[in-house]
């Protein structure tokens, strides 16, 4: 319930600007709250219970109001209870989004033509899912092992902000999104096997979360090497695109394992 009537009660300003058990963010839905006891202050900062602190500007009566981020930690993940795996026969089961059934289908297709083994990056038609094209994105692994970017699609560009064709996951991700992004996209090449990825990302100018799904897929150059990797990310929301993802959580992962010769049903 609301706090009743604290200039009354406190008779002080900290007491007055302290917020309720109701108050909450009005950009993230999250509650904002004491901070390891203290009493808030005007200009001094509170958190809500994501663990986001956030700044009262100096002149503004309620921390209702305050939604000037000073730091940004990590979402909460809810009901997350680790990788899940599956057979990859089952891999349509679980694909609801037409762009990455489309993908999945087309990367199938090639499996069995390829006589049941990870097809080559040469072998791809766009033509077969152009509805992920724009959501698409394909990374190279280099000789010593550092990852790369091939080709993105134009939302994926957006999302970034530019356009990171030829650059290192080292000099596109920030230190708290580069190891999770590395070590899914080493997973799908060295197991190999497929990812199917429920995440969140946290931007620079967004307070909330922005969902997304992805799909990353293993690809071998024309030798049989594999070490490319087929990945196709969408985003729930338009917002925080190009602001620059500070945290990437994954809520939710199903993982195929590639069986090399691994014979599929029609």
């Amino acid at each position: 319930m609301a706090r009743a009537n604290c200039a009354a009660v406190c008779g002080s300003t900290a007491a007055i600007t302290s917020p309720s058990r109701r108050c909450t963010c009005q950009s993230s839905g999250w509650r904002i709250t004491r901070r390891f006891g203290a009493l808030l202050f005007i200009g001094q900062t509170s958190a809500c219970q994501s663990g986001m602190t956030y700044a009262i500007p100096p002149g503004r009566a309620s921390p209702r109001r305050a939604v000037l981020p000073v730091f940004q930690c990590k979402p909460p993940r809810h009901g997350y209870t680790g990788p899940v795996i599956r057979p990859l026969a089952s891999l349509l089961e679980t694909l609801t989004l037409p762009g990455h059934r489309a993908v999945a289908q087309h990367w199938l297709a090639l499996y069995r033509a390829a006589g049941n083994q990870v097809p080559a990056l040469a072998s791809l038609d766009p033509l077969r899912f152009s509805a992920a094209l724009p959501d698409i994105w394909i990374v190279d692994q280099d000789e010593d092992g550092v990852f790369r970017f091939h080709l993105l699609g134009q939302n994926m560009i957006d999302w970034h902000g530019s356009n990171p064709k030829g650059l290192t996951f080292e000099e596109v991700y920030t230190q708290a999104v580069l190891p999770v992004v590395t070590a899914m996209v080493r997973q799908v090449i060295d197991r190999p096997a497929i990812c199917h990825q429920h995440t969140l990302s946290m931007t620079r100018n967004r307070l909330s979360p922005v969902p997304s799904e992805r799909i990353a897929l293993p690809l071998a150059d024309t030798d049989g090497r594999i070490r490319h990797l087929f990945g196709v990310t969408v985003y729930k929301t338009r917002d925080g695109h190009g602001d620059g993802m500070i945290r990437n959580d994954v809520q939710s992962e199903q993982w195929y394992p590639v069986a090399q010769a691994e014979t599929l049903p029609a």
